[in-house]
């Protein structure tokens, strides 16, 4: 067992990111760990996307450039592909720290219950210099579903039998397609674990699909929360109780975060800028 090593499969969905896509897919082909398989599903981009994935597809097994039905639909067509014993997701403005995989595929060998491992991660700039180190918190359901999603995408890798177990994203979601599956994960009682390790770099930019589209991701959160959640039966749940309630879960994982972690994340000032940025691209669309 200890000369085993698990398979990682990666998939990058990618359209029109050529300004970050070569050094997402260099944080990949330069990990020290060997057994991956790397898929790259671009949506038919219009830059040199494509130029960029050729000069690395000896080390792919597979990509392709055609039109698809969005983000989700990308994934879901790379994870049909996959044959990995580990999934995992890397968007194509995203970075694997070095190490990670290794670290990764180290962790399921040694804890054969975990059926997700999500870790650490940090926010970076359309330049790469670093916001903020994210810390999160052990899985919680509550806190998920009414607090905040607080699982890092780029830091959350998962095993084969769970996307057997429970299915692909779901492809009506365009924006909350991971929030509804770490969802489903817990919902399914899967073991989801977390650790302190930094694991990724999550790329802030005013033209990323968080950015842009916040309104959207809200209202397919109210359909998540009405699938998964039991109080949901109730008429106006939006205006009364759920806002009481996701006040409640967040203050509760501040609380965790600082009195059992020990972790007080001071927000700094460039990240509140980007955030004002943000809002205030929104109110002038």
């Amino acid at each position: 067992m200890m000369n085993y090593s698990p398979k990682i499969s990666i998939v990058t969905p990618s359209f029109n990111q050529s300004r970050f896509l070569e050094e997402t897919i260099k944080s990949v082909v330069e990990q020290s760990y060997q057994n991956i398989e790397y898929i790259i599903i671009d949506g038919g981009s219009t830059d040199n996307s494509c130029e960029i994935i050729k000069k690395y597809e000896h080390k792919l097994k597979y990509w392709v450039s055609e039109p698809d039905k969005g983000q989700t639909n990308a994934i879901n067509k790379g994870l049909k592909l996959a044959t990995g014993d580990i999934f995992f997701y890397l968007n194509s403005d995203d970075l694997l720290l070095p190490g990670t995989l290794r670290y990764v595929a180290d962790y399921f060998l040694n804890n054969p219950d975990t059926d997700c491992l999500y870790g650490c991660t940090i926010m970076i700039d359309q330049n790469g210099k670093e916001l903020l180190k994210r810390h999160d918190n052990p899985f919680d359901y509550n806190i998920l579903l009414y607090g905040i999603n607080y699982i890092q995408q780029p830091s959350t890798f998962w095993r084969k039998k769970v996307t057997e177990r429970i299915g692909l994203f779901d492809e009506d979601l365009h924006f909350n397609m991971d929030y509804e599956y770490w969802i489903r994960m817990g919902y399914d009682g899967l073991q989801l674990n977390y650790t302190e390790t930094f694991l990724s770099k999550y790329r802030l930019h005013t033209n990323s699909k968080s950015v842009l589209n916040s309104n959207i991701i809200q209202e397919e959160r109210k359909i998540i929360r009405r699938k998964y959640s039991k109080i949901y039966i109730y008429e106006k749940i939006d205006y009364i109780i759920f806002p009481i309630i996701n006040l409640a879960m967040r203050i509760k994982r501040q609380l965790i975060k600082i009195f059992i972690h020990k972790h007080i994340e001071i927000i700094p000032g460039n990240l509140i800028y980007w955030y004002f940025k943000k809002i205030k691209k929104q109110f002038n669309t």
